[in-house]
């Protein structure tokens, strides 16, 4: 979890980072922050209505972003699968884990 002395932190006092704080959340992107590398696309006046720019402010958008904006509906550039080295879903190295023991009266034993 991110922390940063800017950021208004969520009202559950852990120190998160409050929903759409983070500047990916703010220009759109998803709130998994899992896109490092965003996919481009043609800056478009019409994505950002009912907003709306004068062609000055177009025109220096454009030189801003000259190559495009963040397309957040696709993945991120080269972005792939999580794989976690903490699932143990196929077993220990692979193998998948035997059937759980089950317990039976006549397992028991009585100390007394």
């Amino acid at each position: 979890m991110a922390v940063c002395d800017a950021d208004f932190p969520q009202g559950d006092g852990l120190g998160r980072m409050a929903k759409r704080a983070s500047p990916r959340q703010v220009a759109g992107g998803p709130l998994a922050e899992n896109i490092l590398k965003c996919q481009l696309k043609p800056l478009n006046a019409a994505d950002y209505a009912p907003g709306t720019f004068s062609s000055a402010q177009l025109t220096r958008l454009q030189a801003t972003f000259p190559d495009g904006v963040c397309d957040w509906s696709r993945p991120g550039v080269g972005q792939q699968e999580a794989v976690s080295p903490l699932t143990f879903a196929a077993g220990p190295g692979g193998v998948p884990l035997p059937p759980a023991p089950r317990s039976s009266r006549e397992d028991e034993h009585d100390d007394d």
